[in-house]
């Protein structure tokens, strides 16, 4: 059985990643529907960097165990479009 990850592995990861300390701001669920019409539900953190060069929130979900993190930009401007550019040929709805 595996462990989950807790609000202080994501914040490691994004400050190893990302060079930058995190808050949690909210948390918003995407639901993935892959290729095959398979869907699965990623819940999305949604992080305040507090002292990120240019970016000033970042996106941050588990998958396989392990952190996965987006930063905000134009093109990831929201959890779900976080979760589709992490994921090309999927497309994520909340």
């Amino acid at each position: 059985m595996r462990r989950r990850l807790t609000l202080s592995d994501f914040k490691r990861a994004i400050l190893r990643l990302h060079g930058a300390r995190a808050r949690v701001v909210s948390g918003e669920s995407a639901v993935v529907r892959g290729e095959d019409e398979a869907h699965r539900e990623v819940s999305v953190l949604i992080f305040e960097l507090i002292d990120h060069p240019t970016a000033r929130r970042c996106y941050a979900w588990e998958a396989d165990g392990r952190v996965v993190t987006v930063l905000h930009t134009r093109s990831a401007d929201s959890p779900q479009a976080a979760v589709r550019s992490a994921y090309p040929g999927s497309h994520a709805t909340s």
